[in-house]
């Protein structure tokens, strides 16, 4: 009976243990990717972990320590900042969609995002969840399921962008020696349509066409090719004007 005993405690350790390392073992979130690489957050929802798919095998990497992975930009980002979106929603919500949720689909909060919803198996099954953002100045409609000019979209309770630094596509991620967005890219905010002057770059050669807020066009003034010579924005006059150059 001791024996018995003895054995059956032995079984019944080791099954208790096999289960709790069943239920702790993480799955495979790339088990039904096929034939494609892909990346996926962590659906544990680890903000600084993801996994790279390829093929049905998963490869998992972390940002670095003050970094956190994007699901819209497929990049590693600063934890804390504008771009960190999986402080405000549980991480495993980006990468599947919704059941009933199929084709390309908007986002609530900001009219120039997207999501498209595509099998990640020939078996079917779950959707995988891609985010996507129209190019600026361009507006997702909800209509047509797709990108749009900003005068045929109507974006409603959803957020609209006009600026381009409102637009993740022209912010810096963490790439080294990136110029911040405000420096590359214009404002037409508050501005009346036409010709102005890019403000931090008053008297130079740059200029920009404002349209319904939006930043249309970005450029400089021609050269003149006159020894001593050069074109300038004028901030008042709103046109190119010839200066000349003093040593």
């Amino acid at each position: 009976m001791k024996a018995v005993a003895t054995v059956l405690t032995y079984w019944s350790i080791t099954s208790l243990l096999m289960l709790c390392v069943a239920d702790r073992a993480p799955a495979n979130p790339c088990m039904f990717v096929a034939n494609q690489t892909t990346f996926l957050a962590d659906p544990d929802g680890n903000c600084s972990t993801f996994y790279v798919c390829s093929n049905g095998h998963s490869l998992q990497l972390s940002c670095q320590p003050a970094g956190v992975w994007n699901e819209e930009t497929s990049a590693c980002v600063p934890r804390y900042s504008v771009f960190d979106h999986c402080s405000r929603k549980h991480t495993h919500e980006a990468v599947f969609c919704e059941e009933g949720l199929n084709g390309t689909n908007p986002y609530q909060d900001n009219c120039a995002h997207y999501f498209d919803c595509h099998p990640i198996s020939s078996n079917g099954g779950r959707l995988l969840k891609r985010s996507g953002e129209c190019p600026y100045p361009m507006l997702f409609n909800s209509g047509t399921r797709r990108c749009e000019p900003y005068r045929f979209v109507q974006c409603g309770p959803r957020y609209e962008p006009t600026e381009p630094c409102e637009y993740l596509s022209n912010r810096c991620q963490m790439e080294k020696n990136c110029e911040p967005c405000q420096q590359r890219f214009p404002s037409c905010s508050q501005l009346e349509d036409g010709l102005q002057p890019w403000s931090g770059q008053l008297w130079t050669s740059k200029f920009m066409t404002c349209k319904d807020q939006r930043v249309l066009y970005r450029g400089d003034c021609p050269s003149p090719n006159l020894p001593g010579i050069q074109s300038i924005f004028h901030p008042t006059l709103k046109i190119c004007v010839s200066v000349k150059v003093t040593e």
